[in-house]
């Protein structure tokens, strides 16, 4: 990332942003052990100039407009694409809530669909919507997120198999849901996570070595301790089970245990 802010808070809720950066398509957390399904179909990092407003009241919103790829047959592409998004805020409730929904006008931008897209041009312009709604009461919280494309891509973009021998546009579209728990272990910060997440027309594009393989379904566990200031010793297990044959998948599980050691500075 490499970008400018120009704000000042205390006389206007309103700022501008330009760089590279990572836009506001999606609700993530950026340096996850394993990245949501829906954080694949989301994450966005781009060349861009962002209009956005935060209120004392909770809502925000900006408007973004990026440098994405180019149509095919075109020499070269500009800020021909934008995000919107808005969101509401408010913690000062036994039970605090945060919700907001994004739209982005052309989801060839999206980092792990414009990486797989040939030749870096696509073919047929398709939007995508984002929703997000966490809900926070004392130690607990629990969150949704959903992503989806508002129409097929073109096959040579993203490609998707019906039934054997038969590939089509892919619509593709994740959900994640997931619920913590923070308390203490021995005086030192903890928290436990419990993932649940599908996935659909989402497993590969064109089918290239390189080609985003994003699972049917997925389950996660994760614990993670603030063993001391600066430093948090994290652990994660999760459970991925692949496509049917019949959609180009193998029908078969993947199961993962990842341990991380994360040093804040």
């Amino acid at each position: 990332e490499a970008y400018v802010t120009i704000a000042n808070f205390k006389s206007s809720p309103f700022y501008f942003r330009a760089g590279q950066q990572y836009l506001p398509f999606g609700a993530y957390q950026r340096y996850p052990i394993s990245e949501t399904l829906t954080q694949e179909l989301s994450e966005t990092r781009a060349v861009a100039g962002e209009l956005g407003f935060n209120q004392a009241n909770g809502l925000t919103g900006a408007l973004s407009l990026l440098d994405g790829l180019a149509k095919t047959g075109r020499s070269g592409s500009g800020l021909d694409n934008f995000i919107a998004a808005l969101s509401y805020e408010n913690r000062n409730h036994p039970v605090g809530v945060n919700l907001g929904v994004e739209y982005i006008n052309n989801m060839a931008d999206v980092g792990s669909i414009g990486y797989n897209i040939r030749n870096k041009t696509y073919v047929t312009r398709v939007g995508g919507v984002a929703t997000h709604l966490d809900l926070f009461t004392g130690p607990f919280d629990f969150d949704m997120r959903y992503v989806t494309a508002l129409r097929r891509f073109s096959t040579t973009d993203f490609s998707y198999q019906a039934r054997p021998g038969h590939m089509h546009g892919a619509k593709p579209s994740a959900a994640a849901f997931e619920t913590g728990y923070a308390f203490q272990t021995y005086g030192h910060e903890s928290r436990f996570d419990l993932s649940y997440q599908v996935s659909r027309e989402s497993r590969n594009v064109n089918g290239s070595l390189t080609a985003m393989v994003l699972p049917r379904n997925r389950m996660s566990l994760g614990y993670g301790i603030q063993i001391l200031k600066n430093t948090i010793v994290a652990a994660e297990v999760r459970r991925d089970h692949d496509y049917s044959r019949t959609h180009g998948g193998t029908n078969k599980y993947d199961n993962a245990g990842t341990i991380r050691l994360t040093v804040l500075v």
